[in-house]
């Protein structure tokens, strides 16, 4: 049954899109609180891909999404973001934003953020992943940093 709720609100939300309702805010908010509270499972799900840009940002803004960890945040966004058209990896950067890099493992940060085509291809988002693999190193290293790029210069 839980997979079922999961396919119709889907469904729920697309109709309340195309057809006339009188209130089609309340049923998208509704439809948004249930898959923020179900998202672990909902992204699974191939219609996840479908869902709007706004959908996406909702879910991924909201601090009542329901997840296990930022890294799973990112597997989702990234699934989302690499299906379809280019429309979605120009608010890549945005999706970014919402993760919070500070609860990521710094080895995952350089070995599967890092690497990530999209992100060094968007100067926001390394700024935002140098500016938290900096605020972990220890203030000798930072100084010693510094210092060594004074040198070059």
């Amino acid at each position: 049954m839980e997979t079922g709720l999961e396919i119709e609100c889907f469904t729920l939300k697309n109709l309340a899109e195309t057809h006339q309702v009188n209130d089609p805010s309340a049923v998208r908010n509704v439809i948004t609180q249930f898959l923020g509270a179900n998202f672990e499972r909902v992204i699974k799900k191939k219609e996840f891909l479908d869902i709007s840009k706004d959908d996406i940002m909702a879910l991924f803004k909201s601090s009542s999404t329901k997840y296990s960890s930022d890294a799973v945040k990112w597997e989702a966004m990234l699934k989302w973001v690499k299906h379809g058209v280019g429309s979605k990896r120009q608010i890549f950067p945005d999706l970014f934003s919402f993760l919070k890099l500070e609860d990521l493992s710094l080895e995952f940060l350089k070995e599967t953020v890092r690497v990530e085509p999209l992100v060094k291809k968007a100067e926001k988002c390394i700024d935002m992943l140098m500016e938290e693999i900096f605020s972990r190193a220890p203030a000798k290293v930072i100084q010693q940093s510094k210092t060594n790029k004074d040198i070059y210069l």
